[in-house]
């Protein structure tokens, strides 16, 4: 049963609401932007409806559903967006069981999104794609400085909000999986004469804290790092190492672009701040068996990745 009194919406939330309805409805490119930036497929369709606050067959209510088109496919967005507010009784199993409900009613897919900080504490697992709101200013575009400006400063103050009075709760199983995960790939890095030079154990972690960065490597320029994403959703689950590069000029991007590495993806960085060149490994996850044979894989993959980079000969 749901609970009578969810958890009110802050006005941050509402202003986040109202911004990305709006997006979604009359910015064509957004939503090519939006699922790039959630990692999933950019070409699913151009937007037919957007629908705030769309129930969630009889389940309570949702935040946001956007319904894509292409040519006879119907593909579905169930996005929820958080600030500082604990997730709701069942949220994103709601979303999911919801999501079930549409594809029964001939939808061809439908995919749940939760828009929320990088450190949020809620359950993301339990969602197809997490966008950190920490990324979406970066997706927003117009021609109109001022009008820009003004739909950041939204993104700008929903932050603050979370900074000011945002709740992060340290995780046990998290810490204990980044000290194994340092261990293990410090003590390879040594076994193997590999100069990766990975960041320092921090004394606290936070749940759905899956980046390991940064990760250096003398070989790379400083502009260069290598970030580990342990995990991205539930739906791919796959983990992705990232080679990133900022500050690429024109040039250097269609040169890494078109000789892009084996299996690679590569995409803008931050809103166009620079390139990253993405390898997908196997996951790790602190709620399952820690695999030393999967890091170590990974850890290859970055070796290739500095390899491949070097070989470009871009400074």
């Amino acid at each position: 049963m749901i609970s009578a009194d969810p958890p009110r919406k802050s006005s941050q939330e509402v202003e986040l609401d109202h911004l990305l309805a709006e997006e979604f409805a009359c910015d064509p490119g957004f939503i090519i932007r939006f699922l790039a930036a959630c990692q999933l497929d950019s070409d699913l369709g151009s937007v037919r409806r957007v629908v705030a606050e769309p129930s969630l067959g009889g389940n309570g209510f949702g935040d946001l559903l956007v319904e894509l088109e292409r040519d006879d496919r119907r593909v579905a967005l169930l996005i929820e967006d958080k600030i500082t507010a604990s997730p709701a009784a069942r949220q994103a199993e709601r979303y999911r069981e919801y999501a079930a409900m549409l594809k029964d009613d001939g939808w061809d897919q439908v995919l749940c999104v939760v828009v929320a900080p990088q450190a949020w504490r809620g359950d993301r697992d339990g969602y197809d794609a997490h966008l950190a709101l920490e990324e979406l200013s970066g997706l927003l575009e117009s021609a109109d400085p001022g009008r820009l400006g003004w739909r950041r400063a939204i993104i700008n103050r929903a932050l603050q909000k979370h900074r000011t009075s945002g709740v992060k709760l340290p995780d046990s199983r998290v810490l204990a999986f980044k000290t194994a995960y340092l261990e293990t790939a410090n003590d390879w890095a040594s076994r193997n004469k590999v100069p990766l030079l990975f960041p320092v154990l921090k004394t606290a972690y936070y749940d759905g804290d899956s980046w390991v960065e940064p990760i250096l490597h003398p070989a790379l320029p400083q502009r260069c790092k290598i970030r580990h994403r342990c995990w991205t959703s539930v739906r791919t689950g796959t983990g992705l190492v990232d080679l990133i590069v900022l500050g690429a000029t024109p040039e250097e991007a269609a040169l890494l672009t078109g000789k892009r590495a084996s299996d690679s993806l590569v995409s803008s960085f931050s809103g166009g701040k620079g390139i990253s060149v993405s390898l997908p490994v196997a996951e790790l996850r602190p709620t399952s068996t820690f695999h030393v044979e999967t890091l170590e894989e990974s850890l290859r993959k970055m070796v290739s990745l500095v390899d491949w980079f070097v070989s470009m000969n871009i400074g």
